[in-house]
């Protein structure tokens, strides 16, 4: 099938944000990152099919995770899922013209992120 990323530096959030994913009922695979680093390390070698980002995180914010994600080959066309509790249309609008696909706030609608994580699989 494949597999999702979710990149947040809190572990509830990757809890929550798993635990969602896992109930679309896709049969993909889903690897948790708390550190953005090691998220696109492991993607340059690994091929997935959506990624669920935080906007902040320590040493590298979401927007700039997507940056670098979208510059590699395998990463351009991929979507992506920024997550953030800033609900401000400044951010948004920063993750979205930063690479964002779309755009959910924290704390997350479980309906809404499940239907949007179904819609981007399809």
């Amino acid at each position: 099938m494949g597999t999702i990323v979710i990149v947040d530096d809190e572990a509830i959030s990757r809890q929550i944000l798993s635990a969602i994913v896992v109930s679309v009922k896709t049969g993909h695979e889903i690897r948790a990152f708390a550190c953005p680093q090691e998220a696109l390390d492991w993607l340059t070698k690994n091929p997935v099919v959506l990624v669920l980002t935080d906007y902040k995180m320590p040493k590298m914010n979401g927007t700039e995770f997507i940056k670098l994600f979208r510059n590699h080959p395998t990463g351009a066309q991929i979507p992506v899922i920024m997550v953030s509790a800033d609900s401000d249309a400044a951010t948004r609008e920063v993750a979205l013209t930063g690479g964002a696909t779309d755009f959910l706030v924290k704390p997350v609608d479980h309906n809404e992120c499940r239907e949007l994580c179904r819609t981007l699989l399809a």
